[in-house]
């Protein structure tokens, strides 16, 4: 909603911006998704996460099966 509202804008460096904040953001998700991930094998609790990013699905599902 937020990247959308700024690539509205006239001002084209807004939106480079701010796709290049989006994308940092989404590569630390990533990586904090890793580190849960290696943190939690060897306990017996798994977490169930519920994302809305198709790059954090591939990334769980890759995971899952050991890719």
């Amino acid at each position: 909603m937020l990247l959308l509202h700024f690539c509205k804008w006239r001002n084209g460096h807004v939106a480079v911006y701010a796709l290049l904040f989006f994308f940092i953001v989404s590569i630390n998700g990533l990586l904090l998704l890793h580190f849960c991930k290696w943190r939690m094998a060897c306990s017996r609790i798994r977490l169930i996460v519920f994302s809305s990013s198709p790059l954090t699905d591939c990334y769980l599902y890759t995971s899952a099966n050991g890719e």
